[in-house]
């Protein structure tokens, strides 16, 4: 099944890239040779809804397929040239949050920063879940019907902390149009991207022992490495259409710690990982005001053992739609920035030049 979805994937992102580049060479939007404007005098303040809330399965028969009451998360960001910083949270109020009674309470919080200056790119980001139900409660429980409260795990918390970073090869390439919209890409372009991601999990089920079960805690450190292509073409002067896909292998090790009434048995394992992430984003950028809608798919393979731990699932599509506005910047701010930039530019070494 995973062989044929892939291959439609693939299909389509190449049909996609060849009716764009026909689209492209028939003529850019904007006849300037500058591909590229900084919005210098601007804060992009920017909200998003996205349905990234991490959940996983165990492995087995018949397995466990744990999810969080609601994948609905929104962020709040504030972006400035090259930096950003936002705050994800859920909205308990939202219909999708309030069947509390069904599925248990889910409380989910993060932070994310990104650097990305000149061609270099690099972001962190932590977040925080605690609350799961066991979707699959029906093969445990024969009796259960829809409508019945399902399997609860209030205790259960995954963290994960994340760290990327990555070179733009094309100078005349804005990622930050696309993802911090601190820029605008004026004419159709695309570049290699080189990135490297490292990822710490941790999944611990911190309900108490009673003398007749048991709990578990994973931790995983996942690096992964992968060398992607993204393109950005212009529909208008304002709408942009990104595609990107990114091949990756990498390495994952695993911890897992089992608590009995009577013991503690740990468990060690390491495994290769190959797979691949995909975007496709349609932007409006407009002077003041822009919108975006993204979706996603990634595919990751990795082998382990019996003693197989909670680990995140290594085949899923997400979307994210986000609307924003811009605001004039303060001069101090701006005046910092001014020095950190100089500073940054100080350190790129400068090229020879030939007579």
């Amino acid at each position: 099944m995973h062989i044929t979805v892939n291959r439609s994937l693939i299909v389509l992102m190449l049909s996609l890239f060849q009716v764009m580049s026909v689209y492209a060479q028939s003529g850019d939007v904007s006849d300037s040779l500058v591909s590229k404007q900084p919005l210098k005098e601007k804060i992009s303040l920017k909200l998003e809804t996205l349905n990234s809330a991490e959940w996983f399965k165990v492995n087995g028969s018949p397995g466990s397929d744990l999810r969080p009451n609601s994948s609905i998360i929104n962020s709040i960001g504030f972006n400035y040239r090259f930096a950003s910083l936002s705050y994800q949270f859920l909205i308990n109020q939202l219909p999708s949050n309030s069947d509390n009674d069904i599925k248990g309470e889910t409380k989910t919080n993060g932070l994310s920063f990104v650097f990305s200056p000149g061609q270099w790119t690099s972001d962190f980001s932590w977040v925080k879940t605690k609350g799961y139900y066991l979707k699959n409660t029906d093969d445990y429980i024969s009796s259960w019907e829809k409508g019945d409260p399902y399997l609860q795990f209030p205790d259960l918390k995954t963290k994960i902390l994340r760290l990327r970073m990555g070179r733009i090869l094309n100078s005349d390439y804005s990622l930050n149009a696309v993802t911090l919209q601190t820029e605008k890409q004026l004419r159709s372009a695309g570049s290699f991207l080189p990135n490297l991601r490292l990822t710490h999990y941790s999944f611990d089920d911190e309900t108490p022992l009673t003398g007749t079960n048991s709990s578990q805690k994973s931790t995983q450190i996942e690096a992964i490495a992968s060398i992607g292509y993204i393109h950005t073409f212009l529909l208008s002067k304002q709408i942009y259409l990104s595609i990107d896909a990114r091949p990756g292998i990498g390495y994952l090790n695993t911890n897992l710690l089992t608590r009995l009434p009577t013991e503690e048995i740990k468990t060690r394992q390491s495994s290769f990982v190959t797979g691949f992430n995909s975007d496709v984003q349609l932007d409006y950028n407009g002077n003041k005001y822009f919108a975006g809608l993204r979706g996603s798919y990634s595919h990751f393979d990795h082998r382990q053992g019996e003693n197989t731990a909670a680990k995140i699932t290594n085949d899923r599509s997400t979307w994210k739609f986000y609307i924003g506005i811009r605001i004039k910047a303060p001069e101090k701010l701006k005046n910092e920035f001014d020095k950190v930039e100089s500073k940054l530019l100080s350190l790129v070494p400068k090229k020879k030049q030939h007579n």
